[in-house]
C-alpha cells in the first residue's frame, strides 16, 4: 500500500511541542507560577491552515466543576489526501494542580494511537501511544514517580494564559509528556506585544514563544483572559491555528 504523507501533531495540547531555547536564556527563568484559580469556562473554535491554506478544524473547551478543571481538544487536519484526527483530555486541580488524569486518541491514515494515564499524588501510570513516520505505533508502559511540580503537558497548553505577562518574561516548568513517558524541562518567553487579526477578530496580544519539549510552537495570548488567540507550529511546513472560522476548502 503506497503511504500518503503525514504530518503528526501532538494535541497542544496540544501539548506543549519545542525545540529548546538557548541555555542563557532557560538560565534567566523564573519558575512558572501557574494559577489555577483563574481558570473559568470557555471554548473556542479554530481554523488549521498549512502554508496559508485552510487544512481542516480544531476546538477546544475548559470546564471547571468543584475545582476540578478538565481541558477538551478536538481536531480534523486533511493534506495531500490523509486525515489525522486527535481527541485529547487532561483533568487537574485547579487549587493545587494536582494532576489527575491525561488521554489523547489519535487516528492518521490506517494508524490509530491510544494514550491513558492516571496520577495519584505524582505517580502516574498508564500506556503512551504515538503514530510514527514509518506507519507503526511507538507504545510505552508507564510507571513512574514524578516531582511535586510536574503538570502534564496538556495542562501546560491552558495554563500559560494565567501567567502574568511582560515584555520579555521567561517562565520555566517541568511537563510529563504521557505519549512518550517522558519528563522535558520546558520555558516560555514573552517577545512581542502585538495586535493580532484572526477570523474572529481583532486582538492585543502577548506573543508568547516556548522551548524545550518536542517541536517549535508559538503562541499569541490575548491580554484580557490569556486565552490562546493564535497558534504557529513548525513542523516541516508552516501550520497556524487562528481563532474563527475560516471560509476555505482543505487542502487535497
Amino acid at each position: 500500500m503506497k503511504r500518503r504523507n503525514q504530518i503528526t501533531i501532538a494535541a497542544p495540547t496540544i501539548a506543549l511541542l519545542l525545540s529548546g531555547l538557548p541555555l542563557t536564556a532557560q538560565s534567566q527563568a523564573m519558575k512558572a507560577p501557574f494559577d489555577g484559580s483563574k481558570l473559568q469556562a470557555s471554548s473556542h473554535s479554530y481554523s488549521v491552515l498549512i502554508q496559508g491554506n485552510a487544512a481542516g478544524t480544531m476546538e477546544t473547551s475548559t470546564s471547571v466543576d468543584n475545582g476540578t478543571v478538565t481541558g477538551h481538544v478536538e481536531m480534523e487536519i486533511s493534506f495531500q489526501g490523509a486525515t489525522q484526527t486527535i481527541v485529547q483530555d487532561v483533568t487537574f486541580r485547579a487549587n493545587d494542580l494536582r494532576m489527575i488524569s491525561s488521554s489523547q486518541v489519535t487516528d492518521v491514515s490506517i494508524m490509530h494511537a491510544e494514550t491513558s494515564v492516571q496520577y495519584d499524588n505524582g505517580h502516574v501510570t498508564g500506556r503512551g501511544q504515538t503514530p510514527t513516520p514509518t506507519g507503526e505505533v511507538a507504545t510505552v508502559e508507564i510507571d513512574t514517580v514524578l516531582g511535586s511540580d510536574v503538570i502534564d503537558s496538556g495542562a501546560a497548553f491552558i495554563l500559560l494564559g494565567t501567567l502574568e505577562w511582560t515584555d520579555g518574561a521567561i517562565y520555566s516548568f517541568d511537563a510529563f509528556q504521557s505519549s512518550a513517558g517522558t519528563v522535558s524541562s520546558g520555558s516560555a518567553t514573552a517577545v512581542a506585544s502585538e495586535q493580532v487579526t484572526v477570523p474572529e477578530g481583532e486582538f492585543d496580544t502577548w506573543k508568547i514563544t516556548t522551548g524545550g519539549l518536542a517541536q517549535p510552537f508559538t503562541l499569541w495570548l490575548d491580554k484580557t483572559d490569556g486565552s490562546v488567540v493564535k497558534m504557529g507550529v513548525n513542523a516541516g511546513i508552516s501550520i497556524e491555528f487562528v481563532r474563527g472560522r475560516q471560509s476555505a476548502s482543505p487542502t487535497d
